[in-house]
């Protein structure tokens, strides 16, 4: 089959987004699965995440391919999943094995232009097993201690960051650390993503975790 390429790749309209990847996955034959998410998109529009699995259903190696784990990221991961699924069709998997795209796994972020989902969460920093306790952190808190205050001190910076978001715009203030040594510059954070970067994990799972 003759590969053509889609429009609007690289859409950041997140219907423009799932239709897309729909369409590329029913031409691929795969076999669709759709997880709603509670809240909705700028528009009010529905959000979902959902997954193409092609393949043996009882395959013993299954290949998972995630997008928008980041949600500000969504798009190119997107265009990435519809595009491969388009180029290679039809689709040969070698025998007792499956492939699992997981589209938009932060649909709430990739509809609202957020590196985070809705609880705030960058989801990189919490897929653990939340069946046991959460890990601890203390090498992480000793090497940020050595780095900012190696004299056990650790002066703090108070900065006041604009965030303009998609329909929305907030004033945030957060401290933000800068490091104790002489020769360190003072650390300003330009961006959200800068001031709580440390602060992206959580002590409970979310809806996308």
């Amino acid at each position: 089959m003759r590969h053509i390429r889609q429009p609007e790749l690289y859409s950041v309209d997140y219907n423009v987004l799932r239709q897309r990847f729909l369409s590329a996955a029913r031409r691929s034959n795969a076999a669709l699965f759709e997880y709603k998410h509670p809240l909705h998109g700028p528009d009010g529009e529905n959000l979902f995440t959902d997954v193409a699995y092609l393949g043996e259903r009882n395959a013993s190696k299954k290949l998972v391919i995630l997008s928008g784990t980041h949600g500000v990221e969504g798009q190119f991961g997107s265009a990435c999943q519809a595009e491969w699924l388009s180029a290679n069709n039809p689709l040969q998997l070698p025998a007792d094995t499956a492939l699992v795209i997981v589209h938009l796994i932060n649909p709430w972020g990739t509809a609202w232009s957020r590196r985070v989902n809705e609880d705030n969460v960058d989801l990189n920093r919490n897929f653990i097993d939340w069946e046991v306790a959460t890990p601890a952190t203390t090498n992480m808190l000793n090497c940020m201690r050595l780095w900012f205050a190696p004299n056990g001190m650790a002066p703090i910076a108070t900065v006041q960051i604009k965030c303009c978001r998609k329909r929305e715009h907030r004033q945030v203030v957060m401290p933000a650390l800068r490091p104790s040594s002489k020769q360190a510059s003072t650390i300003v954070p330009t961006d959200c993503f800068m001031a709580v970067a440390a602060r992206y994990g959580r002590t409970a799972p979310s809806m996308t975790s």
